[in-house]
């Protein structure tokens, strides 16, 4: 939401009153949202936007000083009217051509 889940507590931390704080949270959910993405989107502009959002979860986590919980391969797939189920990016457990979802016979 733009802000640190944890900023609530902070602010109780420094005596500010529980009304004051609820305004304050309904302010920064209002005003640090950042809005991603739109209905009309292309595909491949959301298919970028999921990768960004997974790359920086996986890497903001490698910094963070305690276990780390996400990572590795990313997959990515994409469903449309069109064309239904769509993988773009996967890592293969075995013969791609066994995938029936990626064309292969």
């Amino acid at each position: 939401m733009g802000f640190d889940e944890r900023l609530s507590i902070i602010l109780k931390n420094n005596n500010v009153d529980d009304d004051v704080i609820e305004d304050i949270i309904s302010n920064c959910k209002d005003d640090l949202q950042l809005p991603l993405g739109v209905p009309a989107m292309p595909i491949q502009d959301a298919i970028d936007l999921v990768r960004f959002l997974a790359d920086i979860s996986v890497n903001s986590s490698r910094f963070v000083p305690r276990a780390q919980v996400i990572g590795g391969s990313i997959d990515i797939a994409v469903i449309t009217k069109h064309e239904g189920f769509k993988w773009i990016s996967r890592k293969h457990y075995y013969n791609q051509n066994l995938n029936i979802t990626t064309g292969g016979k």
